[in-house]
């Protein structure tokens, strides 16, 4: 385990751990590392030193320890583990909270892993034929530059900035890290992001607004909800933004990130992305042909077009839908609510969020609301056996439930979301059923 105190500087580390990274004591440990973080590799679909907020943040917002790994690099090797974050307090500062940082499941990786690891220490060396520099008397006949073109129409070839489609912090967005991850179809997690972007511009004239008024309690309510789905899509940059935004109290930065994390619903939309230079080729093209190579494209993630698509569950074709009037067994009653050990406190998670009590009591509202419109469309599509409609329903729940740290739905929800069984997504579907309406009682 690792120690960082309230302004997040790495204090310790346990000796095993000390030991399983080739360190004979902590003095030998510090005098290579400033920041236990410049070990992690950077990597996509891992936990690195991000550059615009502190990684324990984003270890928190994890909704599972899958979304939590990292490789570490030190000594020569490289290790994987997952990553989990545990608040403390301190005697000497009682008031600011402290963190404890698991290391789960550390291993070595093996020579054949760490050959698909971008590390320095792993890069190739740099090879020994070169060819020599052609004289300039060889070059003469093939080609001649006029001297009259303006020296800044020529330096624009350095400049890349409008070629890539995320090309700002160097990352770019895979739907199949998603996919890989989670275990959906590409298709789907396309169908998510669209709703994410979708959800990001309804939000957005609301969240300027918030940070003009310095509305912070609506600015976290609505930072908090895009954040969730962002974790959940593995969407890193916009994640990162999210996670500043929630935390920050500088209205100026706040700013910066909101331009920032719009510049990426700009770019994952496919809007106003120029993805080839313009202005440079006719201005030369008598001079010489430009010769572009298919390699030499600019990658971008094309978003299937889907016009008619509802991104957002379907809610009001169920109204009519009798929530209280679902059958639900006695015996399975008893079984859900006596094995039940994770008592729900919204006094705690309030606090673990950020929220003060009556914005949080809110969102708790909008919340239960919510759930039992999707459990009784997720009832409709069970009796309808349409597995497709379930799961994507049932991946919508886990995500708002994540964010409001009810845990004791979650497992009945990865059911639903991994099950093709009309029985088995049934039983899950009942059991969270009867958890909302739990729920419900302590609303007040």
């Amino acid at each position: 385990m690792l120690l960082f105190n309230a302004q997040k500087k790495f204090i310790g580390i346990d000796a095993k751990d000390l030991q399983t990274l080739g360190y004979a004591n902590l003095s030998a440990f510090v005098s290579e590392i400033d920041d236990f973080a410049d070990m992690f590799v950077k990597k996509p679909g891992f936990i690195h030193n991000f550059k615009h907020v502190n990684w324990i943040d984003f270890v928190e917002c994890a909704d599972s320890l899958e979304n939590a790994k990292v490789i570490i690099t030190t000594n020569s090797k490289n290790f994987q583990c997952f990553l989990s974050v545990e608040i403390m307090y301190f005697i000497d500062d009682p008031s600011s909270k402290s963190f404890l940082v698991n290391l789960h499941q550390i291993k070595e990786l093996t020579d054949t892993q760490t050959e698909y690891i971008s590390v320095p220490l792993l890069e190739q060396s740099t090879p020994l034929n070169i060819l020599p520099t052609p004289e300039l008397e060889e070059m003469e006949d093939d080609f001649k530059i006029d001297l009259d073109v303006p020296a800044e129409v020529l330096n624009d070839f350095d400049s890349k900035s409008d070629e890539a489609f995320i090309s700002d912090e160097g990352y770019c967005f895979n739907p199949l890290i998603a996919s890989k991850e989670l275990g959906l179809p590409v298709d789907l997690i396309k169908e998510f992001v669209e709703d994410f972007i979708a959800q990001a511009k309804e939000f957005k004239d609301e969240l300027y607004l918030s940070r003009e008024d310095e509305d912070r309690s609506k600015l976290k309510i609505l930072s908090h909800k895009l954040k969730g789905v962002a974790a959940n899509l593995r969407i890193e940059d916009a994640l990162e933004s999210l996670t500043l935004i929630n935390v920050s109290d500088n209205n100026d930065e706040i700013k910066i990130e909101l331009d920032y994390f719009y510049k990426i619903i700009s770019k994952l939309s496919g809007e106003g992305v120029q993805c080839t230079p313009q202005k440079i080729v006719p201005m030369l093209e008598e001079d010489f042909k430009l010769e572009i190579k298919d390699e030499e494209v600019p990658v971008r993630i094309n978003i299937a077009e889907l016009d008619d698509d509802d991104f957002s569950p379907d809610i009001d074709e169920y109204e009519d839908l009798e929530f209280e009037t679902l059958e639900i067994d006695d015996d399975l009653n008893n079984e859900i609510f006596n094995s039940s050990s994770t008592p729900y406190i919204k006094e705690n998670v309030a606090n673990e969020i950020g929220l003060d009590q009556k914005d949080f009591d809110s969102l708790f509202i909008e919340y239960l609301h919510e759930a039992k419109n999707i459990t009784s469309a997720m009832a409709t599509a069970i009796l309808n056996k349409d597995a497709q409609t379930w799961k994507r329903l049932a991946i919508t729940l886990k995500g708002m439930s994540d964010n409001m740290r009810i845990v004791d739905i979650i497992k009945d929800l990865e059911t639903l979301i991994d099950s093709q069984e009309v029985d088995v997504a049934k039983e899950a579907n009942t059991h969270i059923i009867q958890c909302i309406t739990e729920l419900s009682k302590t609303k007040e």
